[in-house]
């Protein structure tokens, strides 16, 4: 394992945007909140994974996709695209056994798009389309919100982002100010702290 070399330290020393880096998770909780629920039953899922991907839901689950030991759920169809709400969210039918490589190989795409990646093998794939064509269709569609309600929280969000743009500002400017200002406060040695004991 390589060891830390200094290079490492020089990602702190670069300007951090507020709204830059945090758009997408803002994003991403406005639709995971929106998504989709369907109701946990445990029974349903195990069901679910026994029939059609064949695995033992007693026993340690592994990735639908390459089958090594499964670490997270992936969800078939993505929570958000373009930055809304998308696919059938978080139920049995887009819910997923996956393991960690997969998992961020995968990303936002849809399983569709991500299987022809994995396996080269066109017998292999079509038993995994299968498999997972299967499982997709006990997915339902949920409608949570109307369009009003999609509106105002449409606008929330943007207040959201409005205001973490006025926080970049802030600090930008702040930044500014005091870049190349010669700093008075000079580092002091630590204090030596004496026990009694000798």
């Amino acid at each position: 394992m390589a060891g830390m070399k200094i290079e490492s330290a020089k990602k702190f020393f670069k300007r951090y945007s507020v709204f830059q880096q945090r758009k997408t998770t803002i994003n991403h909780a406005f639709a995971s909140a929106l998504a989709g629920k369907g109701d946990w039953n445990p029974e349903s899922l195990a069901l679910a994974l026994r029939e059609d991907f064949k695995q033992d839901p007693e026993k340690d689950l592994r990735c639908v996709y390459c089958d090594a030991p499964a670490a997270t759920w992936d969800h078939l169809i993505g929570l958000v695209r373009n930055g809304q709400p998308h696919g059938p969210g978080h139920q049995v039918g887009n819910l997923v056994p996956c393991c960690t490589s997969c998992n961020q190989r995968k990303g936002g795409k849809d399983w569709t798009v991500f299987i022809p990646l994995v396996f080269e093998d066109v017998d292999i794939r079509k038993i995994k389309e299968s498999r997972i064509s299967a499982y997709q269709r006990r997915a339902t569609t949920i409608a949570m919100l109307g369009d009003a309600e999609i509106k105002q929280l449409d606008t929330i969000k943007e207040q959201i982002f409005a205001l973490m743009k006025q926080a970049d500002d802030i600090v930008t400017a702040a930044h500014d100010r005091t870049a190349n200002q010669p700093s008075d406060r000079t580092l002091q040695p630590a204090p030596v702290i004496r026990s009694g004991l000798t």
